[in-house]
């Protein structure tokens, strides 16, 4: 998987990564099918993201002035 951007975070768990990329751009991606990642969504954070940490169907994502708390059900 490459979105042609500098990537900064991931995260994972349950079968699914989330990497984070500098602009502020979190996708979701299932790695269930061995050798393949598969985009299963993307998140647009309001500015430059700096961590992600994902725990029981929430993603928190740390970025430059604020906090998103994301609920990922899938």
């Amino acid at each position: 998987f490459n979105p042609g951007l500098n990537m900064v975070a991931v995260d994972a768990g349950d079968g699914v990564l989330f990497a984070g990329s500098n602009n502020g751009v979190v996708y979701a991606l299932s790695y269930a099918t061995p050798g393949q990642l598969v985009q299963l969504d993307q998140f647009n954070a309001t500015n430059l993201l700096e961590e992600i940490d994902y725990e029981s169907n929430y993603l928190y994502v740390a970025a430059h002035t604020n906090v998103d708390i994301l609920r990922f059900v899938r």
